[in-house]
This record gives C-alpha cells, sequence and structure tokens, in this order.
C-alpha cells in the first residue's frame, strides 16, 4: 500500500492553515444548526498550545467552518486527529473529520469514524439539519484511544482523491481512494459527533502539507461508457523517477467484480472498437500488457497493479524506461454492456525522469 509520502510533491512545504493558537473559536462560524460542541482547548493540542475539541455534557454533533481560509484541488492536506474518553460501546466512540472545498452548499470531507470501524472520504451537500452525507469510499480502520493519528488527504487537480490515516510515526494504518466531483476551491470545515457524555474528538495542525506536481497527462477522457452508466478513469500514485521506482496505476469505476489488466506502449493511438471491444484503445506500436497483475474490480470496481520501471512487458520481454521517455498506460477490462464484452479506460501519459 502507497502512502502519501510516496508521491510526487513540490519540494517547499506551505505551512500551517490552522493551528488554532489564536484562541478564537468565532472564526469557526457554525455551518449547521444544533448544539455547539466546539472548544479551543489545551487538553486538545497536539502541538501549541491550544487545539480543536468536540465534546459535550451530552452527546452531540456539530459542523463548523472557516471560509477565510481557503483550500484547492491540486494539493495535500492533514490533520492530526484523537478520540478520548472511554465508552460502553463503540458507537458511543463518534467520529470527527475534516473538509476542503468548504462553501455554503457542502465540502469534501475526511471522516475517521470510530463508531464504524472506518475510514471515509465523504461529500456532504448542504448544511442543513437534512445534511446530505454521501460516502465515497471506505475501509476498515481500528484505533487506540487517547492516540494522535494523522489524516493526510491528497486532492489532485481532477478531482480524484486518496485519503490516508497514519500513526504518528508515519505508519499507515488504512488507506481510501475515489474520483470525486470536488474540484472547486473552498474554505475548511470540522466536524465532531460524539455518542456519550465524557467522549472527546480532538483535531490540531489542519494543515496545506504541499502542492502536487502533475505527474501525469490524462487523454482519450471521457473513456467510453461502461455498464455502471460512467466510464472507468485512471489514475497513477508514486513517483515517476527512475532511482524511486515507485508507481501504482490504480483503476476506478470500473464494474463491480471485473477483471481486466493494464497495458503500456510508448506511443499513442485512437482505435474505436478494436477486435469488437466497446471503447477506444488508446496506446499503440509495441504493446506490453500487465497479465502477471490481472485485477478483480470487486465490490467498488478498482484495481491496481505496481509498475516496475525496470521492467516493463513488451511483447518480446521486459525492457526498462529511460529518462527522458513518456510511456503510456491504459485498462482493458471485461464488461457486460448487455452482452459479455470488453471495454477500456482513459489513458495517461507518464513522462519519466
Amino acid at each position: 500500500m502507497h502512502t502519501l509520502l510516496a508521491l510526487t510533491l513540490s519540494l517547499a512545504p506551505q505551512g500551517t492553515c490552522e493551528g488554532f493558537e489564536h484562541n478564537n473559536e468565532a472564526l469557526w462560524v457554525a455551518a449547521s444548526p444544533g448544539e455547539d460542541t466546539l472548544d479551543l482547548h489545551p487538553d486538545a493540542a497536539a502541538v501549541g498550545a491550544l487545539g480543536a475539541r468536540f465534546g459535550a455534557a451530552t452527546a452531540g454533533a456539530s459542523w463548523r467552518a472557516r471560509y477565510d481560509l481557503q483550500s484547492a484541488p491540486g494539493d495535500v492536506y492533514s490533520c492530526h486527529v484523537r478520540v478520548r474518553g472511554t465508552s460502553a460501546t463503540p458507537a458511543e466512540l463518534g467520529r470527527v473529520s475534516f473538509g476542503v472545498g468548504a462553501t455554503v452548499d457542502g465540502a469534501l470531507v475526511a471522516t475517521l469514524a470510530p463508531d464504524t470501524g472506518e475510514l471515509m472520504l465523504q461529500a456532504v451537500s448542504g448544511w442543513t439539519t437534512t445534511t446530505s452525507v454521501t460516502t465515497l469510499a471506505s475501509a476498515p480502520a481500528s484505533i487506540a484511544a487517547d492516540t494522535w493519528y494523522t489524516l493526510q488527504l491528497l486532492w489532485y487537480a481532477n478531482g480524484d482523491t486518496v485519503l490516508d490515516l497514519a500513526t504518528a510515526s508515519g505508519v499507515s494504518v488504512a488507506q481510501v481512494t475515489a474520483p470525486t466531483n470536488f474540484v472547486t476551491p473552498g474554505g475548511f470545515a470540522l466536524f465532531g459527533a460524539t455518542g456519550a457524555a465524557g467522549v472527546y474528538l480532538d483535531l490540531d495542525e489542519l494543515c496545506l502539507d504541499f502542492q502536487i506536481d502533475p505527474v501525469f497527462t490524462t487523454y482519450c477522457a471521457p473513456a467510453a461508457l461502461n455498464s455502471t452508466g460512467t466510464y472507468a478513469r485512471l489514475s497513477l500514485y508514486g513517483s515517476p523517477i527512475l532511482a524511486a521506482n515507485d508507481l501504482e496505476l490504480v483503476a476506478t469505476q470500473l464494474p463491480p467484480g471485473s477483471f481486466g489488466f493494464f497495458i503500456t506502449s510508448r506511443t499513442q493511438a485512437l482505435i474505436p472498437m478494436p477486435g469488437g471491444s466497446q471503447g477506444n484503445l488508446c496506446v499503440g506500436g509495441t504493446i506490453g500488457r500487465f497479465t502477471a497483475q490481472i485485477f478483480n474490480g470487486g465490490p467498488i470496481g478498482r484495481g491496481t497493479a505496481l509498475i516496475d520501471l525496470t521492467a516493463i512487458p513488451t511483447p518480446t520481454g521486459t525492457v526498462s524506461a529511460h529518462a527522458g521517455e513518456t510511456w503510456n498506460f491504459q485498462a482493458w477490462y471485461r464488461d457486460a454492456n448487455p452482452g459479455v464484452t470488453s471495454n477500456f479506460s482513459e489513458a495517461i501519459a507518464v513522462p519519466i525522469g
């Protein structure tokens, strides 16, 4: 599993967005009606003197937002989080979130949910009592009480997202990825929902960590629709630097349970419905197949493969990539749309450094 530390990022961190040291809770306006359970408190500090704490004498939930601080796609954000207190049941531990792209209409949200034992990427629509929360992706996540963790959210310029939960020492606990329609800058949001008195949810150092350096270009997009009613997307995580040799291809929006594999070439093409397949073949010339890493889309329609830049497949064997080359990748997968067929994702071009 790749953590966000493996991504190609700008060299200079952009600094802390919000450390709560100002002790001015009024900067975080109530985004939704209901009980105000936010407090800036010394006991909630991971760094410095103050942190943000959600908790109350009784169970409660609260959305808060800062619209004067700006977040935007193409950046990496992180926040320290901790669950404190004992509880009779896991459900009473509640959940804690931070959001980016926050406007009066909602936000893209990273959620740690001890109440259900999950790490979640969520989309929030509206800040009313009828707030709609859609879970875009989730993964099991087990955490220890009274222990600091870091939520780190990679928000690509095209809306693709990666959320990582890591220990204070940087060990990844869980990770989820999802394509989204969130591509508009906005503010920040905080959320805490406790299920019992005496449970506290702490957040500190909500940071803009890095700006993402683009490592690939998408082409042949949008791809042909598949049986899910949308098209398969393709992303790349890691670094295209030969010395790092740390790349992972990730196809999303595949039909659930679909088998497939990735193909590659140094030549781009546009061949509609090759061999009776649906979609467009977007790599040409000498085409290599990653048949040693056949994927199954599983219940969420996601396929992955690790790419060894020193052993890229071709019809006559493997070759090593060289700095200055551009390699193109695409996913080829089975579908039933409506009869049994195959289809292609969009394609990406990756310059090797």
